[in-house]
C-alpha cells in the first residue's frame, strides 16, 4: 500500500520536446487530491482510493459514488489521516475476512500510518519499511506508480 499526492492542475516545469528549457507563465494549481494504491505480489489490485476536499463533488453531482470503481473519502486538505488509515484498514480487515484470506501489508514508516491501540485485525498484519528503505523496497514506488 502507498499513497501519493497528485496535483492535477500542476504544469510540468520543463518540457521533453526542449532539453532543458523552462516552462514559464502563470501561478502553479495547487489542487491536488491523494491516491491510494494497494496490489499484491501475485499481480491483484485492489481499486485506487481517492481522497478529496470536497464530501460531494460537482463532477459526480446527482451520481450514485458507488458505482464508481474507486473508493471515496474526502478531508479537508484532501490529505490522508489517521482516523481516515484506521477506517480505510477496518473496511480493508472485512474485506479479507469475507473472501476467507489473511495478507500482510507492507507500509511506509509515516506518523498517518500508525494504528489505534484498541484495534485488532483478524486477517491483517501489517509491516513497516524501515525509515531510510522505503524508497528502494516499496514496489509502488520503485516503478508501479
Amino acid at each position: 500500500m502507498d499513497d501519493m499526492g497528485l496535483f492535477f492542475r500542476a504544469l510540468p516545469y520543463s518540457t521533453l520536446s526542449h532539453a532543458k528549457q523552462l516552462c514559464k507563465g502563470g501561478k502553479q494549481g495547487k489542487d491536488r487530491i491523494t491516491v491510494v494504491l494497494m496490489c499484491s505480489a501475485l499481480g491483484e489490485k485492489l481499486p485506487p482510493w481517492i481522497i478529496n476536499k470536497s464530501k460531494n463533488p460537482r463532477a459526480f453531482c446527482g451520481q450514485d459514488m458507488s458505482k464508481l470503481k474507486v473508493k471515496y473519502t474526502n478531508s479537508a486538505k484532501a490529505w490522508m489521516t489517521n482516523l481516515i488509515f484506521n477506517q480505510h484498514l477496518k473496511e480493508l480487515d472485512e474485506y479479507f475476512k469475507r473472501k476467507g484470506r489473511k495478507i500482510v501489508l507492507f507500509l511506509d514508516n509515516t506518523l498517518v500510518h500508525i494504528v489505534d491501540e484498541a484495534t485488532n485485525f483478524t486477517n491483517i498484519e501489517l509491516r513497516y519499511f524501515s525509515p531510510n528503505l522505503t524508497s528502494i523496497l516499496q514496489p509502488l514506488d520503485v516503478g508501479i506508480i
